[in-house]
């Protein structure tokens, strides 16, 4: 026979409410008697009926991440999953199951972003600001409806944020270049929409200017963040002068780096002796490529864990103030900027 809650009271020695309010992530129950409780559902394999709470609470215990998922780059790109696995894990611990939805078909049928948000079929949504347009968003602030954007949306709206600091991400990621002894540092990022590389583009050229360093606007290179487009980014900086080259890269990801990388190899180039290369995200080329490449690092499964978070409070406390948090990275060296080889 199942174990019921009643079983795993008796188990735990508490009364049945505290079960209930462990399992509904209740923060006044201290965390022994939590760990107490836990560990005598996992004894008894108690699974809770989800179906039931949710009757109970008037809650779908589930929330959804809307997310690209038409375009060829969305699941072999790990920045999603790494990004979804803290997103799920904290919603399990949650009690709640998450589903995923492509914006694009939201965006292009309103009747499907409908059902989620009227239907209660989610209490909470994770959209990624840099596939959100202002329609869907203004539509959840009509709504009243919870949610946390992955990045600054570049028009106002009601929903918190929880953002990687890419200003500063750029900042340290030019400053590290220039100290290993680069001076001519040429950018190869993603297309002019994509505000991930505008802002680590801007800080870029904040450190340039901090320097006293000039930029050669040949020497920017704004595309599509892939292999491909890392290569023809390489090729284009370096023969945009005859007589300058630039003796270093910062890639906004490692998708281009990684093309750069493999350009100028087969351009002759020495990397780092002729050519310095850092880039962005370590996971999964930057520790494994030949020489590793130095990356700004970010932590995307806290990243996710983060956004779960803010959006959790904002489903358990309506109308609270809008929030920003912001992500700090960290470079990590690698030989692909180790300029005296």
């Amino acid at each position: 026979m199942a174990a019921t809650i009643k079983d795993v009271a008796q188990r735990a020695g508490v009364a049945i409410s505290t079960v209930s309010k462990v399992m509904n992530s209740s923060s006044k129950i201290a965390l022994s008697t939590r760990k107490r409780v836990e560990a005598a559902m996992e004894e008894l394999n108690y699974i809770p009926n989800r179906l039931a709470r949710s009757f109970v609470q008037q809650s779908a215990q589930a929330i959804g991440v809307l997310m690209e998922l038409g375009r060829s780059y969305a699941f072999s790109n790990p920045y999603n999953y790494e990004i979804l696995g803290g997103i799920e894990q904290t919603s399990h611990e949650r009690g709640f199951i998450l589903t995923v939805s492509n914006i694009d078909v939201l965006k292009s049928n309103k009747k499907a972003l409908d059902q989620l948000v009227q239907e209660k079929r989610i209490d909470g949504i994770i959209v990624h600001a840099s596939a959100a347009t202002q329609d869907i968003l203004h539509y959840l602030d009509r709504e009243q409806f919870p949610y946390v954007t992955i990045g600054a949306p570049d028009f106002p709206c009601q929903g918190s944020a929880v953002d990687i600091d890419n200003i500063q991400a750029g900042i340290m990621a030019t400053d590290h270049i220039l100290n290993q002894g680069y001076q001519r540092p040429a950018f190869i990022g993603g297309p002019p929409r994509d505000n991930i590389t505008n802002r680590r583009f801007e800080g870029f050229k904040l450190s340039l200017e901090r320097h006293g360093i000039p930029i050669h606007d040949p020497w920017v290179y704004r595309s599509t963040v892939d292999t491909d487009q890392g290569k023809a980014g390489l090729h284009t900086v370096w023969s945009a002068f005859e007589d300058q080259k630039p003796d270093s890269l910062i890639c906004v990801s490692n998708f281009l780096a990684m093309g750069a990388l493999q350009q100028a190899q087969a351009e002759g180039l020495a990397v780092p002796q002729d050519l310095g290369i850092i880039c962005f995200d370590t996971y999964p080329f930057a520790p494994y490529s030949n020489p590793p490449l130095t990356a700004v690092d970010i932590d995307l499964y806290e990243l996710g864990r983060h956004a779960a978070d803010a959006l959790f409070y904002a489903i358990e406390h309506p109308g609270t103030s809008v929030t920003y948090k912001m992500i700090q990275p960290q470079v990590v060296p690698r030989r692909s900027t180790e300029k005296s080889g």
